[in-house]
């Protein structure tokens, strides 16, 4: 399970954009897992067995992948899953750099009968923004692809809350100032 939720949510969008709690797929592309093959962008399609027959489950997109390679992508939303964002912008210093701070918290609520781990990647558009700094998380993450991650253990029944500060500082600002 993942959820993928911008940085920098005030800046970028004018309203609250959703950021829902996806299910997907992650393997290696070896023999091993049963491939072994360059893989060519496209739509994958995911079927579940049903008690009678294959039920569709959603279908993804990927990229050209070579052997060897992480295969990973969402192909629906998750049923029994939600999340809740919100965020309080922060004080920043008054300059000619255009400077973004918020305290963002993300509050994982699990309705299935079982506990789930759930990934919560924050994703910054690096053609606008400096890479972000984040501070006083309520818990540690790590990095994929040069964004932090957390992989937060949601309870059966229950929720779970990340919370942090982010900041950051538009590339833009910077090419005006040259």
């Amino acid at each position: 399970y993942k959820v993928e939720y911008p940085f920098i949510r005030a800046a970028l969008y004018d309203r609250d954009e959703e950021a829902p709690v996806t299910v997907g797929l992650r393997w290696k592309n070896e023999k091993s897992a049963g491939l072994g093959e360059p893989l060519p962008t496209g739509r994958v399609a995911v079927f579940e067995q049903g008690v009678a027959a294959e039920i569709f489950a959603g279908d993804g997109q990927i990229e050209d992948l070579p052997v060897g390679a992480l295969v990973e992508f969402s192909y629906a939303r998750a049923l029994n899953l939600t999340v809740e964002h919100s965020l309080e912008p922060l004080p920043v210093k008054e300059d000619e750099v255009e400077r973004v701070a918020e305290r963002v918290t993300h509050r994982l609520l699990n309705f299935k009968d079982v506990a789930v781990k759930v990934e919560v990647q924050a994703k910054v558009a690096r053609y606008r923004w400096s890479t972000p700094v984040i501070r006083r998380a309520s818990q540690r993450s790590s990095q994929k692809n040069g964004a932090p991650l957390w992989v937060i253990t949601v309870p059966a029944g229950g929720e779970q809350r990340l919370s942090y500060e982010v900041r950051t500082e538009s590339l833009e600002a910077e090419d005006s100032l040259d």
